[in-house]
């Protein structure tokens, strides 16, 4: 569900992570996390999200060349974010 909506909006990419480039190219990454614990009736997960600013990346290729920094992945976000739905008294660990 969450597919369609991100390819509508520009997004590329497959499974847990989705790329989206700008004109200048600094990228948004959103990325669908998983928790070990997601049964067959509940799945529990958390989006991350990254903005990473072109000169950014470009260092961080540059500079980093023991890693394969082909594809960018939230992890490499000068700004990342995580959303947790669901934080409350039943779920304090934000799944």
């Amino acid at each position: 569900m969450l597919a369609p909506a991100l390819r509508q909006d520009g997004f590329t990419g497959s499974g847990s992570t989705w790329v989206r480039g700008a004109p200048n190219r600094d990228r948004a990454v959103v990325n669908l996390q998983s928790s070990q614990f997601s049964t067959a009736d509940e799945v529990r997960c958390n989006m991350n999200l990254a903005l990473i600013p072109a000169p950014w990346w470009e260092w961080l290729q540059a500079f980093h060349l023991e890693r394969s920094y082909r594809t960018p992945k939230h992890q490499h976000g000068m700004w990342r974010r995580r959303l947790m739905a669901g934080i409350g008294p039943a779920d304090s660990a934000g799944w």
